[in-house]
């Protein structure tokens, strides 16, 4: 049921002066990828993968919540999916 949970991600993925920090230019720069490798359904491996990459991001203000909040539900079984960190990302990375 995982690749169901990421299927589209969500994210806004164009590359966009909108971004608000460096942040999050770069965790939609590492969304969009991991979109595009996966055909546009993020399996559990790509899920992974894309997680342990946006915890490294060094994240401020709004973003340092939201980012890590999206990695960890792309791995978390027991979230019900990703809708509610993918509108908060949305809301910290581009209005």
């Amino acid at each position: 049921m995982q690749r169901d949970r990421h299927r589209n991600a969500g994210v806004a993925t164009r590359r966009t002066p909108q971004a608000r920090s460096t942040a999050c230019s770069a965790a939609i720069d590492l969304i969009s990828a991991a979109i595009a490798e996966s055909g546009g359904n993020l399996d559990t491996e790509t899920a992974s993968s894309l997680s342990t990459k946006l915890l490294a991001v060094t994240a401020s203000g709004a973003d340092k919540d939201a980012i890590p909040a999206y990695a960890r539900a792309l791995v978390d079984d027991n979230a019900p999916g990703t809708a509610a960190a993918t509108v908060d990302v949305n809301r910290a990375c581009v209005g």
